[in-house]
Parts: structure tokens; sequence; C-alpha cells
């Protein structure tokens, strides 16, 4: 089992709040494990699974893992990054989209044990004296600090206030849930450090978060997206996952045991024999052992060149 220092650690690039996460850890408490998704997507990638990752080796170590559908942020979508307004989606697609994504987490989580929250469970009952409440946990200039905001301003480009109010709906998740610690994406820092303020003035103890590495796309950007084209698909074949993970860059490799496995990289293993092991261990989680052996099997059947190297 992994200890509490390598949980913080392995693919982690910030932590908001090391010693109080320290002194959570130390009173032995179960601490409630925060992971918020948008369902915007009707697919999903490798990218999307490391946070869930994490998540089961908070709940290994006996802490509740909280998972909630935003089902009404997503209606929104994260302004983060945006240089545009976008169209907005309806509650049911997201409601949809927030089906295919439950199935998803239960391959990398026990989901039985898990708490699994709809934000519609509490933002339909939330009046409008509720809501002015929260719009006063933080002012216009705390909001205009994000990056993207000041962007839009700067060039002039419309800003909503629903994208403004995203930030205060994601917050109260926290609230409403108690969260100890959160988890998601460097973007999502401007997001958490909200969220404790706005926490601390419904009177609860500031959440502590844990910002994870991007996965890489498999032709070395930053960051695996659907829309870059560098995705490896959760519902694609076994094979075309084994291959696309074979064309990973050789600098990659630890990054992606890291983030995807509980294995380590080892120094001096041979880059091809080093992707087919990922290869196997990831195509067995989103599938199974058997499928995995069969794509290995299949993968250097074809590739004669790459099995003389191992």
């Amino acid at each position: 089992m992994k200890t509490t220092q390598t949980i913080l650690t392995r693919g982690i690039t910030e932590v908001i709040g090391v010693e109080s996460i320290k002194t959570r850890f130390d009173s032995g408490q179960k601490l409630r494990i925060k992971y918020g998704i948008d369902p915007t997507a009707t697919s999903f990638h490798l990218g999307h699974t490391v946070p869930l990752r994490k998540l089961r080796e908070f709940q290994k170590l006996g802490h509740v893992a909280v998972f909630i559908i935003g089902d009404y942020t997503a209606q929104i979508g994260d302004p983060v990054g945006k240089s545009d307004t976008r169209t907005m989606l309806s509650l049911h697609e997201t409601q949809e989209n927030a089906k295919n994504f439950t199935k998803l987490a239960s391959k990398f989580i026990d989901i039985n044990k898990a708490e699994v929250h709809l934000q519609s469970t509490w933002y339909n009952a939330m009046t409008l004296e509720q809501t002015i409440r929260l719009m006063a946990t933080v002012t216009k200039e705390q909001l205009m600090r994000h990056d993207t905001f000041r962007m839009r301003e700067r060039e002039g480009k419309p800003l909503g206030f629903h994208e403004m109010f995203y930030t205060l709906l994601m917050a109260f998740d926290s609230v409403a849930v108690k969260a100890d610690i959160e988890l998601g994406g460097p973007d999502q820092k401007f997001n958490f450090l909200v969220t404790r303020q706005v926490m601390e003035r419904y009177g609860l103890p500031a959440e502590d978060a844990l910002l994870l590495r991007y996965l890489p796309g498999t032709d070395g950007a930053e960051k695996m997206s659907k829309s870059a084209d560098n995705f490896v698909g959760l519902d694609e074949d076994p094979l075309v996952q084994f291959e696309k993970l074979m064309k990973i860059r050789d600098e990659d490799i630890p990054t992606f045991f890291d983030l995807l496995t509980d294995e380590a990289s080892r120094p001096n293993e041979h880059p091809v024999a080093a992707k087919g092991r990922l290869a196997k261990l990831v195509v067995s989680d989103c599938h199974d052992q058997k499928a995995a052996q069969k794509a290995d099997r299949q993968f250097f059947a074809g590739h004669p060149q790459l099995k003389n190297m191992l």
C-alpha cells in the first residue's frame, strides 16, 4: 500500500495548504477527498483517469472519495483559457454525459464506497436569498484576478456574469459536501483559492488542494486532449490503445507510469519494453488483462523489428 507521503507527491505539481494537510493526516481522521468533473464531453480519454486514480489511492488508505458531477457548471463550461463565451449546454445534455462518466469512474474507484453527488441536488433547492449570500463571499475585484477574465477585459471581449459565477458554484460544492481536500489540474488553482475563502465565509475549515500534473499527449504536447487529437480514448479498441501508447515520446515514459499506473519506470529498461509494459497495464485497466495480452501479441506480431529489441 502506498504511504501518505507518496500519495501527496507522486504526480503532484503543487500542494495548497501543505501544513494543514499534514495536520489532517496526523489526526487519523477519515478525510473527505473531493473531485469534481464537468460532464461536457460524450467520450473520455486517459487524462480524465488521473484524478480518479488519485482518489482510489486515498480510498485504499480508508478516506472517503467524494465525487461531484457538475451538471450545473457543465452548462456554463469552465472559462479557464477560453477567449470567448461558449454556448451553454442544457441540463439534460450534461446529465446524459454524466451517466457515461460515472460508468467510467467505476472502473477506477470503488464507486460503491464513494459518495457520488449531482450538483443539482443542492442547486435545485437554492433560494435567491441563499444565492445572494454565496455572491457576497467574494468581491468583483477578487474574481477579476482570474487570468482569463483579465485577458477578456484587456481584449475588449464579452465576459458573462454566469462565467464569473462558475467559480462560486464550484466553491459551494465544497461547502455542500464539507470537503477536506480537493483534487484538480494546475488550471484550477484560482478556483481552489477562492473555494478556501468561500468555505471560511460559511464557517467551515478551508479545504486543502492537490494540483495534479497534466498527462502529456501522445505527441509530446503538454496536455492530452481530444481537440488536439493526441489522446487515447477510454472506449477505443484495446489494440488501438496499445498502438497509441507505443508511440509516446521516450522522455514521457516516467510521467505516464506515474500518472497511469502503480508501478515505476525502470532507469535501464529499453524504451520499447517500457512502453509495452505500460501499454499492457493501461489497456488492462480500461478493458481487462485478457484484452491487454491479446493487444500485446497483435502489436508485436505486426512489428517484428520492435519485438527483436526486447
